[in-house]
């Protein structure tokens, strides 16, 4: 997996209205933003490849992992035949006695899931979407704007399933499958959890991510006779439950003093040092344009969910083993404010601040949003990848000029 993978740029570009007489000049808007549910796929007779099966997994279930019980599926409005064996699945148990998960059941969950999934997105329904997501995943996916969604379901080209064994709920497993970009043009792998609260509750999808450019999934495990993975491993001097705390903080640093913060252990990549440099210049040229943010980072794994997975990976042209992929969210609040004299205009066609900000002229404007990471740990290594960044605002309100914007 490359620690610098990156993804599809859909810029939401802001305007700000200048005082009278001052020229009109647009805020250039460079942000790189993976959106995973752009990738969508079509399973030919529902074949599932399973390759290098492997990982083994600690993890923190989101609260919100789970259905109500009793409610009406909408599946069956979307394909019958399918929607009929993905109800079914879901609510399946393992083949393997005293488990919660095995591997079987956990590429059965796939391998039934996807094809739905992906014409849900196609035909934004959302009705589909929210019987199937939970957790970080439905809300970007439910909030995805502005080329997010596909126009049709893409091919899944392989699968595989990192299953670590375990005898309780919540359960959880981690699935990959190599696909292709929005323009069906970029290989693409999606990066999945999926997790399932309790025997009477189905699986879902909790957390969604992934990278392009890189034609091969490159992970993959020493498994037991009955396909599980090893546990996950720990390294000296990181608490991996604290990572997404730290990426938080560091993209705080880079947003306030355009710099990373001294001693940080990231790896240099797309969601690190070249990410850092974007949303920094945005504020400065929100500045530029009469506009002022105030912007904070945050990480909950106790809300959002965390699960840490054991790996082997190329590192380079070497397999390494012993590594550990772990996946989390960093959440933001963006509060954009006019200046004196200026004020902040959505047009009526909402091309500027994306549908989620209905048309109108603003004074200030609070963004809130997250972003779905995950974390490379490699034995003998003091640096930490960082891959995945689908995410971006998932929220956007608004105080009418004229009208106060006191907190």
């Amino acid at each position: 997996m490359p620690w610098s993978a990156g993804g599809n740029a859909h810029p939401p570009p802001p305007y700000a209205a200048p005082p009278p007489g001052s020229p009109s000049r647009r805020v250039r808007w460079t942000i790189v933003a993976i959106c995973l549910s752009l990738v969508v796929a079509s399973v030919a007779g529902g074949a599932i490849l399973l390759s290098r099966s492997g990982s083994s997994a600690t993890g923190t279930t989101s609260p919100l992992a789970s259905a109500t019980p009793g409610a009406t599926s909408p599946l069956s409005s979307a394909a019958p035949s399918a929607a009929t064996s993905l109800s079914t699945t879901r609510l399946a148990l393992p083949a393997t006695a005293g488990v919660s998960v095995d591997p079987g059941e956990a590429a059965n969950v796939v391998d039934a899931l996807w094809l739905v999934r992906e014409r849900a997105l196609a035909n934004t329904d959302m009705a589909t979407i929210r019987e199937l997501e939970t957790g970080p995943a439905l809300e970007w996916d439910a909030a995805c704007y502005d080329g997010c969604q596909p126009t049709s379901p893409r091919p899944m080209q392989k699968m595989q399933v990192f299953v670590p064994r375990q005898s309780t709920y919540p359960a959880y497993f981690l699935a990959e499958v190599l696909t292709i970009t929005n323009d069906l043009t970029v290989p693409y792998v999606e990066t999945m959890v999926f997790t399932r609260a309790s025997t009477s509750l189905p699986w879902m999808l909790n957390f969604d991510t992934g990278y392009s450019e890189i034609p091969t999934m490159s992970e993959q495990s020493e498994v037991d006779a009955q396909g599980f993975d090893a546990p996950a491993p720990s390294f000296t001097g990181v608490t991996v439950s604290d990572l997404p705390g730290e990426l938080a903080a560091y993209w705080q640093t880079w947003k306030d003093t355009g710099a990373a913060p001294p001693g940080a252990r990231f790896e240099g990549g797309t969601w690190t040092n070249e990410w850092g440099p974007y949303i920094y210049n945005y504020a400065q040229e929100l500045t530029s344009e009469g506009l002022s943010e105030a912007a904070t980072y945050s990480a909950d794994p106790s809300q959002d969910g965390q699960w840490t997975f054991a790996i082997d990976d190329m590192v380079g042209d070497q397999l390494v083993d012993g590594m550990a992929l772990s996946c989390g969210t960093v959440r933001f609040t963006s509060v954009i404010s006019a200046l004196s004299g200026y004020t902040i205009t959505q047009p009526v066609d909402q091309s500027t601040w994306s549908d989620l900000l209905p048309a109108g002229t603003y004074s200030q404007l609070t963004r809130v949003g997250l972003r779905q990471s995950c974390f490379l740990l490699q034995p003998g290594s003091a640096s930490i990848g960082v891959v995945g960044g689908n995410g971006g605002d998932t929220k956007i309100t608004g105080i009418p000029a004229g009208e106060s914007n006191t907190l």
